[in-house]
């Protein structure tokens, strides 16, 4: 009777651990006939178009973007021109926005450097666009100013005509 005290408990272990013959496992959810699921999991839908490339309108280089799932940025192409009298106009700036499917919403801020009628100014202004993206046409509307030209706290802006497109546009990247 002793010796079964003693091995009492080790057989209750033994039991425990599959019969003495093993270590124990972990209980299983599925049984050994049930089928195991091949399903793959899901993932996002293959992005047909994107807006990352260089952009002409009227057969120059307009503008360079790049697309990061949802959000746009990029850069107007620089240009510089002569506006008479001594005084160059220089244009820059940067564009971000979004792309939701097939449509696109871009704000264009125009850095303006103006030299020859005094201290160099450097102006800003906002411009809009929104669109419909078709492979390698953006076609859409170019708002004239959602922000008007500002050159800064107290300093009158000059009077000069700056080329600025606006209106219907279509956009070609090559």
């Amino acid at each position: 009777m002793r010796s079964l005290k003693r091995i009492g408990p080790a057989a209750l272990a033994c039991a425990i651990a599959a019969g003495c013959s093993g270590s124990p496992t972990a209980p299983s959810a599925l049984n050994a006939t049930d089928p195991v699921s091949t399903t793959p999991a899901p993932t996002p839908a293959p992005v047909s178009q994107t807006l990352t490339g260089t952009w002409y309108l009227d057969g120059r280089n307009f503008m360079t973007l790049t697309q990061n799932g949802a959000s746009v940025t990029g850069m107007p192409s620089p240009s510089m021109f002569e506006a008479g009298n001594g005084v160059t106009i220089a244009e820059s700036g940067i564009i971000s926005g979004s792309i939701a499917g097939e449509n696109v919403t871009l704000t264009v801020t125009d850095r303006i450097t103006v030299n020859g009628i005094g201290p160099k100014l450097i102006c800003t202004a906002d411009h809009t666009f929104t669109g419909v993206l078709s492979r390698n046409t953006l076609s859409g509307t170019m708002l004239a100013v959602t922000t008007p030209l500002s050159c800064g706290s107290g300093v009158d802006v000059p009077a000069l005509a700056f080329p600025t497109p606006t209106g219907p546009a279509i956009f070609t990247r090559q």
